[in-house]
């Protein structure tokens, strides 16, 4: 009797060591199909911020434009005003420009004499 109870036992043991081999592959089986859909999903999400991240250069790049014309517009503006003014200031007094810039080139003139 011993026996036919030990070739039961290996049998239910043989059983159960197949039936959790099978267990096993099925979970390797899952875990790589989870691995991939995760892998998907990654990548999915990767595109979505690359995409946004593209999106926040270029307003962030369009704004930076806009701010470097309107400092170029101010600044130009600026130049003009100030040779706006320095005409009339040639018209209001012409004699005086004129002594001031002969002096100034007098004073330049002799600095370079020196050297």
């Amino acid at each position: 009797m011993k026996a036919e109870e030990q070739q039961a036992v290996n049998e239910d043991g043989r059983a159960e060591l197949d039936a959790l081999k099978h267990d096993v592959q099925a979970l390797r089986s899952d875990l790589k199909q989870l691995l991939r859909s995760v892998s998907q999903d990654s990548r999915n999400r990767l595109g979505e911020v690359a995409m946004k991240l593209e999106g926040m250069t270029r307003r962030w790049t369009s704004q930076a434009q806009d701010k470097m014309h309107d400092v170029v517009d101010a600044a130009r503006e600026h130049g003009y005003q100030a040779a706006r003014m320095a005409r009339k200031g040639v018209q209001h007094r012409p004699f005086a420009t004129t002594v001031a810039a002969f002096l100034g080139g007098l004073i330049v003139g002799r600095l370079f004499m020196r050297r």
